[in-house]
């Protein structure tokens, strides 16, 4: 090997000259989707909870009276959104369904790019849904 190269001597500087971009690289990806990962179930969460909450807004006369789950859907919808923006904030609702006792629901938000500004990537959308329901 050495004949093959010569001397040796100092070849360890071009080498690390090279591969330090590539190690920055590579540990800003790792950052950037530690991120991502982190405000996925940061919105997923917010999403868990304003369907539960959505769930609080059935009509408790009719329950009372008739035994029959109806959610209000204005209420539903207001809890929802109150309960989304209280756990996650730059989030919106992208999907709001209420279907006789069942409420599904599905929001998106921005997670923002730190290292990979550098390479061209930017902000990144990302997506949650929860489906919950009352059983009669």
């Amino acid at each position: 090997m050495k004949m093959l190269f010569g001397n040796e001597k100092g070849m360890i500087l071009p080498l690390t000259a090279l591969l330090i971009p590539v190690y920055i690289g590579l540990m800003g990806l790792l950052v950037d989707i530690g991120f991502m990962g982190a405000n996925y179930f940061k919105l997923a969460n917010g999403v868990d909870s304003a369907v539960y909450a959505a769930l609080d807004g059935y009509d408790r006369d009719t329950w009372q009276n008739e035994g029959v789950i109806v959610i209000d859907s204005y209420k539903a919808q207001q809890l929802a959104n109150q309960y989304l923006h209280a756990n996650v904030t730059g989030a919106t609702v992208t999907r709001f369904e209420i279907s006789n006792s069942s409420v599904i629901m599905e929001a998106r938000m921005t997670s923002p790019v730190f290292f990979m500004r550098f390479f061209g990537i930017s902000d990144r959308t990302i997506t949650a849904s929860a489906e919950a329901s009352l059983v009669e």
